[in-house]
């Protein structure tokens, strides 16, 4: 076999660099690797989490909020049973907004068969993370600067929802938020700074 595929480094290079997540965990359930993929996927760089305990870095919950532990985490299950388990769990972006992810473990056994550590593969899961916007392109898409359904889609989708209303005689719901202190905002930190607010203030209520 030639050299060039026998270099360690090359296969620590293509986990680096895969399209998703990836992060290996010790005995103690430590952060030993954290790849590109789940930085970019968490917004957590690896020497933030590295040598963090797994549950401190990325802690998974049910769409109630409860933390997954035991037999309901599926880090836990393989590192008590051995074997590989994929699980669809939530966790919080680095930003605060909630996650949804797909996970999947594998066992990390040594010459003996021991249990060393397990290895994490995940991917944003954004069916279980955010609504359905299907029909955001039929009514104007959504806003290009905070990624949320456009004035024009709210619109139509309120007005479908209040024609739905008046035949079953149903009721709705409607949370009306402000952002306040923009002006202050921009003179302390540039009009720049408006923009990335807006934007991350619109995905941390989109998601939660």
């Amino acid at each position: 076999m030639s050299p060039f595929f026998e270099d360690p480094a090359l296969y620590r290079s293509v986990l680096e660099n895969l399209p998703i997540g990836i992060y290996v965990l010790d005995k103690e359930q430590r952060v030993r690797f954290w790849n590109r993929g789940a930085e970019q996927i968490t917004g957590y760089l690896a020497h933030q989490v590295v040598g963090q305990k797994c549950g401190d870095s990325l802690p998974h919950f049910d769409p109630e909020g409860r933390i997954l532990a035991g037999d309901h985490c599926p880090v836990a299950t393989t590192f008590r049973d051995g074997r590989a388990v994929q699980n669809h769990v939530l966790t919080l972006h680095k930003e605060g907004h909630r996650l949804g992810v797909q996970v999947r473990t594998l066992p990390l056994l040594d010459d003996s068969g021991l249990i060393m550590g397990v290895a994490i593969a995940f991917e944003e899961d954004p069916s279980s993370s955010i609504p359905d916007f299907s029909g955001a392109l039929m009514y104007g898409g959504l806003d290009s600067l905070t990624g949320v359904p456009s004035e024009r889609l709210t619109r139509a989708m309120l007005s479908g929802s209040l024609a739905e209303l008046e035949q079953t005689n149903g009721r709705i719901g409607l949370l009306r938020i402000s952002l306040l202190g923009l002006k202050e905002l921009s003179a302390r930190y540039g009009t720049d700074s408006i923009a990335a607010f807006l934007r991350n203030s619109a995905q941390t209520i989109r998601h939660n």
